[in-house]
């Protein structure tokens, strides 16, 4: 079984709280240095907190793994079931650009915004075979999810646009591409 980094995390925390544990049971022994009660019942104290503290990381460690988190494991590895989120995913998205031109304009930097192309959003690119072999799956989950939720982008970069963010849709990009460069190559150039 392989652990995520939280999960080692958790059960390094829980050595830790281990070692402590004995530590201070060794240094609880009774010691000719330190005969105070008082000592021995902090010492007590701490011990039986460190012990309550050690199961309760046990159960978390051995807990099965929460439904799926939107923000820890992103929209790529989405069940099938999740696309439900994809307003939500665009909502954060759009907050996300907003608080990168925040934090711009608090470090005195120009902020551009650029939706990105994808072959998925209709009639953006030309695709080749080649592409439509091996880098063209509609009907796999970055497909669909593109499909569904590119619209909700491009609407929510018209809504950056009017808030005068500098934010370009590319997602059109290569259709100009190739239409100028359709144009250009039955042209016939001649240097001066």
């Amino acid at each position: 079984m392989r652990l995520t980094a939280a999960e080692i995390l958790l059960a390094g925390q829980i050595q830790a709280l281990r070692r402590e544990q004995a530590r201070l049971t060794a240094a609880g022994a009774p010691s000719p240095l330190c005969p105070s009660a008082l000592f021995g019942l902090a010492n007590r104290w701490r011990r039986e907190r460190i012990a309550a503290e050690i199961i309760r990381q046990n159960q978390e460690l051995a807990a099965p793994p929460p439904t799926y988190n939107l923000e820890k494991h992103g929209p790529r590895n989405w069940p099938e079931g999740e696309r439900k989120l994809l307003p939500e995913v665009a909502r954060v998205w759009y907050r996300g650009s907003v608080g990168l031109v925040w934090l711009a304009e608090l470090a005195g930097a120009e902020y551009y915004h650029f939706l990105q192309p994808s072959q998925y959003v209709p009639a953006a690119k030309p695709l080749i075979p080649t592409e439509l072999a091996f880098a063209y799956k509609p009907e796999g989950i970055i497909g669909s999810s593109a499909v569904q939720g590119y619209p909700l982008l491009m609407r929510l970069n018209q809504t950056l646009q009017s808030q005068g963010i500098s934010s370009f849709d590319l997602t059109g990009i290569f259709g100009i591409l190739n239409t100028c460069w359709h144009r250009l190559k039955w042209r016939k150039f001649t240097l001066p």
